[in-house]
């Protein structure tokens, strides 16, 4: 196996244990900022919530490793109002003092 099979290798090139890497690599990240309280499920829904919108309904459950989308869509996506989404942009564009951010294809 090579470190480049691996998407969070160890130091001996096999999988992670997912707790030594939320502790070794996230957590530490996350002292310098306010944000708390990120676990592995937390990462799971943000990224179901996030990826609804780039693939078909079963290509989130692929990747989450759902037996269907039944799953995905009742317990890990949630829908993003899209008020709430222009409220955000109003305010990380003011937060960065007006600075037009460009998306970068996924």
């Amino acid at each position: 196996m090579r470190e480049d099979d691996i998407v969070f290798p160890s130091r001996r090139v096999t999988p992670m244990n997912k707790e030594n890497w939320l502790n070794r690599s996230l957590k530490p990240i996350l002292a310098n900022t306010k944000i708390s309280g990120v676990n592995h499920q937390v990462l799971r829904r943000t990224f179901a919530t996030m990826v609804q919108k780039c693939g078909t309904v079963k290509d989130a459950p692929a990747q989450l490793r759902h037996s269907s989308p039944t799953m995905t869509l009742g317990v890990y996506m949630q829908q993003i109002p899209e008020s709430t989404k222009q409220a955000v942009e109003a305010l990380d564009f003011r937060l960065s003092g007006g600075r037009v951010k460009i998306e970068q294809p996924i």
